[in-house]
């Protein structure tokens, strides 16, 4: 069991491996945080794995001609 001091909002970047974004993300949301994810920084696709859990997608200038999603 995973224990997380946490506060109300977890904001995750991509330049994190995604698999540690989405096990933050799911604890995140287990403890009633919303979660928000920055997309800059990888062009790869999103797994469905962390986008069961994010809140909110934050993209950048950049990042909106990219497809991602």
């Amino acid at each position: 069991m995973i224990k997380l001091c946490l506060g109300k909002v977890l904001v995750l970047q991509r330049e994190v491996p995604e698999f540690v974004n989405a096990l933050a993300a799911k604890v995140a949301k287990q403890n009633g945080t919303m979660v928000i994810l920055d997309v800059g920084g990888r062009d790869e696709l999103l797994s469905k794995d962390l986008l069961n859990y994010v809140d909110i997608i934050s993209p950048n200038e950049v990042t909106m001609n990219v497809n991602w999603i």
